[in-house]
């Protein structure tokens, strides 16, 4: 028997490893994480430098770290490098791997942040540096919980809902100092990186939270934050464009069911465009904007 059990992305998770940034689980596991054997090469439908992907599978090798085999919805394989810092080992599993199994189980993963408000999950989409963990991070300190870092699970089954991840939020050293927090007592990410777990300051929400709105972050040339909504297929595409690792669905065979899900949030949620200011991140002014957005 593995001797960690965990609840994460609506899954109860065995494991061989401690992650410590996700919650104890208990009960009959639906995904196994575990040490194994895993090849460097197989017969996969499309392959690169890092990764080969084919129906049902997929696997990533990330030199110094691990290789990871993730099959059929359920398993992860893991096959640590001699040395590998147990840190990065679990920052790629509860990533790429993670955001493969989520495809693979036909739930969304958006490229976000989420955090739990009285009006819903509020979720914040964008490619890496556009704020997402500063903004999430920024608004647990009005009050509101952590529901998900980077990979944001959406299961649009019945009304799309959010599923809480992850535990904490991965910030920057930089955005601490926007937020005046100290990195002296945080645990990094991976050896090596200035960039830290801050876990919530509030309670943690462990059901799923039903989906409000979608906020899409961009950087301007703009001297201030505007918030603008997202229309028609300009929506879908927006959704599109900020899926994590799209580019598994079609070589593992999921585009009709990718597609229905993508339709599924773009019916239901309120999805807007967050123009921020390239220089001066004004933080508090624009999570002020925000919360008088989705409080509407």
């Amino acid at each position: 028997m593995a001797p960690f059990k965990y609840s994460a992305f609506g899954l109860t998770i065995s494991s061989d490893f401690e992650c410590q940034e996700l919650r104890s689980g208990t009960g009959p596991f639906d995904v196994r994480f575990r040490f194994g054997d895993v090849p460097l090469a197989g017969d996969f439908a499309t392959e690169n430098v890092l990764s080969q992907v084919g129906a049902g599978k997929y696997l990533l090798k990330i030199s110094g770290v691990a290789r990871y085999l993730v099959t059929a919805g359920n398993d992860i394989a893991v096959d640590p490098s001699p040395l590998a810092d147990a840190g990065a080992v679990c920052l790629f599993l509860l990533g790429s791997a993670m955001g493969a199994l989520l495809h693979q189980r036909h739930v969304l993963p958006l490229h976000a942040s989420a955090v739990s408000t009285p009006y819903g999950a509020v979720v914040f989409a964008g490619p890496s540096g556009s704020g997402k963990s500063t903004l999430a991070a920024a608004l647990c300190r009005r009050g509101f919980g952590i529901l998900a870092d980077d990979v944001c699970a959406i299961d649009g089954s019945g009304v799309p809902a959010v599923m809480p991840g992850t535990t904490s939020l991965k910030v920057w050293a930089d955005a601490l100092r926007q937020l005046n927090i100290a990195d002296r007592d945080l645990r990094p990410v991976r050896a090596g990186l200035k960039k830290y777990f801050l876990s919530s300051l509030h309670g943690l929400s462990a059901d799923p939270v039903s989906l409000h709105s979608v906020y899409i972050l961009e950087v301007s040339n703009s001297d201030r934050a505007v918030i603008s909504p997202v229309p028609g297929l300009t929506k879908f595409q927006a959704l599109i464009a900020n899926t994590f690792r799209k580019s598994l669905v079609e070589p593992m065979g999921l585009m009709e069911s990718y597609f229905e899900q993508i339709g599924k949030v773009a019916a239901s949620a309120r999805v807007r465009r967050v123009l921020r200011p390239r220089d001066g991140f004004r933080i508090d002014e624009l999570v002020d904007l925000l919360i008088g957005d989705f409080a509407k």
